[in-house]
């Protein structure tokens, strides 16, 4: 029920290295309570634990958490995606929706403007971003104008 969905179990991610003490051929991945890069790097160091998911932190707030991972996580810095700036990231992705908007899988414009909605979460005028996006598809506009 949506009531219970409100009403996260406790987390118990010390669980995980005796877990994968007992269980080898098992794979774990740490999945919520994680909402920040620094959090992330200490479970991702946590013996046992192979992976991390950060589903709605992601969700909720793209750009802090997901502006450094390639430097911090992956220790890539040849993307420069850290050195990009939100509105190149959001023009990139307009152009890439135009390129899979209608194909198979592909045809709900807003799942494709979802991944960048919330990508000015605390930016000055970002609810204005969201509003104008929302207002387009209303109107029949494909995600590539939309955003």
């Amino acid at each position: 029920s949506p009531a219970q969905n409100r009403n996260i179990p406790p987390l118990r991610h010390e669980y995980i290295p005796r877990l994968a003490h007992d269980f080898p051929d098992c794979t774990f991945v740490s999945n919520g309570g994680i909402t920040d890069l620094e959090r992330c790097k200490e479970m991702l160091s946590t013996p046992g634990v192979s992976g991390v998911m950060l589903g709605r932190a992601i969700r909720d707030n793209p750009w802090t958490l997901l502006s450094g991972v390639d430097s911090e996580i992956y220790h890539d810095s040849s993307t420069n995606t850290h050195l990009l700036s939100r509105d190149a990231i959001v023009r990139e992705y307009a152009e890439y929706t135009a390129t899979c908007y209608g194909q198979k899988h592909m045809n709900s414009a807003w799942m494709l403007v979802m991944p960048v909605l919330d990508i000015f979460h605390g930016a000055p005028k970002g609810k204005v971003f969201r509003k104008r996006i929302d207002d387009a598809l209303k109107a029949g506009q494909a995600p590539r104008e939309a955003i």
